[in-house]
C-alpha cells in the first residue's frame, strides 16, 4: 500500500480541482481507465506466457522426437529468439509501470480516497516471466549445442549392420 504523501503532481491535481480545471468525475474516470488498463495488461501477460510456452514446448518436443533429421536443432532458434525478445520486453515494461502506480497514487490522494490501488502484481509477474523466459532461453541454447543427435536410419545402413554381425 502506498503512503499518502503530498507531492508536486498530487498538489497539481489538488490545484486543478480547486481551480475548477478538472472535476472529481474526470479524475475518477481517469483512475478507472488506468485500473482497466492494468487489468488488461495483466490478462495480456498471462496470454503471452501461455502462447510462448505452448509454441516453445511444441517445437522442443518436435526436435527431441526427430533427432534423426539433419540440422533439426536450428528449429530451436525461433523459440529462442521469441523468448529473448519477450524477456527483454517484460523486463523493460516492469520498470516503466511505476509511472502508472505513481499517477494512481496521486489521483487517489487528490480525491482523498481511503484506499490506494495496489498494482504490484503486474511488475512482479513481468519480472518472474522475464526470468522464466531467460531460463528457457538458456535451456534452448544448451539444447541447440549439446543435445545428442542420432544418425538417420536408412534401409542400407540397417542392412549393412546385419551383414557385419
Amino acid at each position: 500500500m502506498s503512503k499518502k504523501l503530498p507531492s508536486a503532481s498530487q498538489n497539481a491535481y489538488l490545484q486543478r480541482l480547486a481551480n475548477g480545471e478538472i472535476t472529481r468525475d474526470i479524475l475518477l474516470k481517469e483512475r478507472d481507465m488506468m485500473l482497466d488498463l492494468y487489468k488488461h495488461h495483466l490478462k495480456l501477460l498471462l496470454e503471452a506466457n501461455i502462447f510462448i510456452y505452448a509454441v516453445t514446448g511444441a517445437l522442443a518436443s518436435f526436435v527431441i522426437t526427430h533427432t534423426g533429421i539433419p540440422h533439426i536443432r536450428w528449429v530451436l532458434l525461433l523459440p529462442g529468439i521469441v523468448c529473448a525478445g519477450f524477456a527483454v520486453l517484460f523486463a523493460y515494461v516492469s520498470l516503466e509501470i511505476r509511472n502508472t502506480k505513481q499517477e494512481l497514487d496521486y489521483i487517489s490522494g487528490a480525491l482523498n480516497t481511503n484506499t490506494f490501488p495496489a498494482i504490484d502484481a503486474l511488475p512482479i509477474g513481468l519480472w518472474v516471466s522475464s526470468g522464466a523466459l531467460t531460463a528457457i532461453l538458456l535451456l534452448l541454447v544448451a539444447g541447440m549445442f549439446w543435445f545428442p543427435t542420432s544418425q538417420p536410419t536408412t534401409p542400407a545402413a540397417v542392412q549393412g549392420d546385419l551383414h557385419c554381425r
